[in-house]
């Protein structure tokens, strides 16, 4: 049995892919690369926007056609799954807590393995990717009920790994040979178990022999403290970047999202971050055309983007979904609207993004090399703060490379090496 795994959406569903990957090797199964070779192909999918349900759909309704046995696992075999299998979109779907029995289904077993609850995984070893850095989750789950969001109804409450779990499989990926860890989950902060907190486990986890680099994805603001921030700062191999997703930064509109702070809460959050770390990479997540959103609003959220000054922002148009408090909220902004608004606030990110990588160029820093660039040309590297930059020099991944910084291409800064040979 030869099987396709294919990834749509969020951090979290790449680190579940890894998952699988390891389901289907204990069992026997050999994952392929492309789908033709493949007898199944498996889905792990996302629905926390339409556009990314219509391109899982797209490729589940061609692999069905191409007579592939298919499986569509994650947040929309959870949320979608009977309707799927209905419209003969799938054999089979299966929520994110059901991962466990995709190989007795790709082996035709006739009793599948059972489900208990709600999942942590934490049991498996990670599988080997030959890469030196790798994630993994540390909590799962979801429980703040956005109001826009369906990930609390898709993958379940909040469950934090035990910490002796999760650190034999930081060993384990540390003997397969990552240097650099990021530790996963809907809402890290969240991290609760035996007393530890989140900010335990970095502290933890950055004492494992091998660990050079910890970073973390992703974090909300509200329950971010000084304290925890004061020290992240001690831990030397943590990167210094941080995803703090604003959302909105009209405070009328945050209220009915239900995000749990201001944007006074936020921007506190931003200044002790950066008085921490005054190199720190941050970026953020924004939602435009939010039902009841006026364009006063908008633009409270368009001076915020030039006063925050982030790196890099993830921006998006409200998208319904079913089932979620907003989708049945009433002054939902036209579609065209939300296309508008949303174009508006690329384009002014998007400068601020080039602003930002421009101020690095003159720099000498020390690169952490991660993987040949994608076009084949030099290494991809990352700073200290996480921030890509592409080395126009052949070094293996996992050095480190002074380099001096000469220019932006795209995102992306461009170095050359501070000297001629890498040893």
């Amino acid at each position: 049995m030869d099987c396709y795994l294919k990834v749509y959406g969020c951090q979290m569903n790449a680190a579940d892919a890894h998952l699988v990957s390891r389901l289907l090797q204990d069992a026997g199964i050999r994952e392929v690369e492309v789908s033709a070779e493949a007898d199944a192909v498996v889905l792990l999918t996302c629905s926390v926007r339409q556009h990314a349900e219509d391109r899982a759909r797209g490729f589940a309704r061609t692999m069905r056609g191409e007579g592939k046995k298919v499986i569509v696992a994650g947040c929309m075999g959870q949320l979608r799954g009977e309707e799927l299998i209905k419209e003969g979109i799938a054999d089979f779907a299966l929520g994110p807590d059901e991962y466990r029995r995709i190989p007795d289904i790709l082996l035709g077993s006739r009793e599948l393995s059972e489900v208990e609850g709600l999942e942590t995984y934490s049991d498996l070893l990670p599988v080997d990717t030959g890469g030196v850095s790798a994630s993994q989750a540390i909590i799962r789950g979801c429980e703040n009920y956005c109001t826009y969001c369906v990930v609390p109804y898709a993958r379940g409450r909040e469950r934090s790994i035990p910490y002796q779990a999760f650190e034999r499989q930081v060993r384990h990926l540390v003997d397969t040979g990552v240097k650099e860890i990021f530790l996963l989950g809907q809402n890290v902060l969240a991290y609760k178990h035996d007393n530890l907190r989140f900010i335990d486990i970095l502290e933890r986890v950055a004492g494992i022999d091998g660990v050079e680099r910890i970073g973390f994805l992703t974090s909300h603001p509200r329950d971010l403290d000084y304290e925890t921030v004061q020290r992240m700062a001690a831990i030397p191999e943590l990167l210094h970047f941080f995803h703090l997703p604003l959302q909105s930064a009209s405070d009328r509109v945050l209220g009915m999202m239900n995000r749990g702070y201001t944007v006074s809460d936020y921007a506190e959050r931003v200044n002790w971050v950066r008085r921490a770390f005054p190199d720190a990479y941050l970026t953020t997540d924004i939602l435009v055309g939010f039902p009841g959103e006026t364009r006063e609003d908008f633009e409270i959220t368009l001076d915020a983007m030039e006063r925050f000054q982030f790196d890099f922002a993830y921006m998006f148009a409200y998208s319904e979904r079913s089932g979620t408090e907003a989708a049945r909220m009433e002054n939902q902004v036209p579609v065209s609207e939300r296309q508008k608004r949303l174009a508006t606030l690329i384009e002014k990110q998007s400068e601020i993004t080039r602003l930002r990588s421009q101020r690095w160029v003159g720099r000498s820093e020390e690169l952490f090399v991660t993987a040949p660039a994608p076009r084949g040309e030099g290494m991809l590297t990352e700073m200290k703060n996480h921030r890509s930059v592409i080395l126009n020099h052949t070094a293996r991944p996992g050095e480190r490379v002074r380099a001096k910084l000469v220019g932006v291409s795209g995102w992306s800064v461009l170095a050359e090496p501070a000297v001629k040979e890498v040893v």
